[in-house]
């Protein structure tokens, strides 16, 4: 059955997210009752204003159906408040240490941490669990160094046309991405873990300016919907060397890596 969660404060959230697993998001109530892509972990509609997605109107109660026909009012859920948790603009040397970061995906390009114009900083040892993104990086974001994190997801059974079309996109960016125009040299990706969700990284930006320098080492990618890593897009000199990808629809897609070069040697995929 199709039901209405009511919010009685009537604020707007643009992710709802089972405590374990997520629901996916659909345009309309038909998406819901049909399942679209044959998904049986449930959905919730997201409000729609002039035929867009609008993730700022105000409301006060969405649809949602939840797998198994579970009911709503007695199920624990966890909805998105925010959009991002530190927004780093024009700021230097700062070190993220040691943190968790839970339930980023309020609003459109949701993400924990976002760097712009951002330089020299550290993300080390943290926990990225059910965000939108983990860390973003745009503009002459240079010598950023993100090592030693877990970033996962609940999404990586979920099937391929249902978070490409259901979802609207939203559900694909991945534990970091580096968005366009990006110009950022030198950023390093080392030692983390990505697990269970669409895709892992997404490391060249698709417009605009090149990005160069970017190392990707040592990092462990596993149970993908899709690519463990994207260099798709405009980038070069990106080295990817002694990473681990299994259970992932392509281990490292190169679709197409538009000016290069990008190296990709001794990497283990399976």
């Amino acid at each position: 059955p199709l039901q209405v969660l009511s919010r009685e404060d009537g604020r707007q959230s643009g992710r709802c997210d089972l405590v374990q697993p997520r629901v996916l998001m659909y345009d309309d109530t038909d998406g819901i009752k049909r399942q679209q892509g044959g998904i049986e972990r449930g959905g919730f509609q997201q409000p729609v204003l002039g035929g867009r997605l609008h993730s700022r109107r105000l409301f006060d109660e969405r649809h949602i159906r939840l797998a198994g026909n579970d009911d709503p009012n007695t199920t624990a859920m966890t909805v998105a408040r925010y959009n991002y948790a530190f927004a780093v603009d024009t700021i230097n040397h700062i070190y993220f240490g040691d943190l968790t970061f839970r339930h980023y995906g309020q609003g459109s390009d949701a993400k924990a941490i976002y760097l712009t114009d951002a330089s020299d900083n550290l993300v080390q040892g943290c926990t990225f669990a059910s965000n939108d993104v983990g860390v973003g990086i745009k503009y002459n974001s240079h010598r950023n160094v993100i090592q030693d994190n877990v970033f996962y997801d609940t999404i990586f059974d979920w099937p391929w046309d249902g978070v490409k079309e259901g979802a609207g996109g939203t559900m694909e960016d991945g534990g970091v991405y580096i968005y366009e125009p990006s110009a950022g040299r030198g950023n390093v990706i080392r030692r983390n873990t990505f697990h269970d969700d669409f895709d892992a990284m997404h490391v060249c930006p698709e417009t605009d300016v090149v990005s160069n320098e970017t190392d990707i080492y040592e990092n462990l990618i596993y149970n993908m919907g899709d690519d463990g890593m994207e260099t798709d897009g405009l980038c070069s000199n990106v080295r990817i060397w002694g990473n681990t990808f299994h259970d992932t629809l392509m281990g490292v897609s190169l679709a197409p890596a538009l000016t290069g070069p990008v190296y990709a040697i001794r990497n283990l995929i399976y």
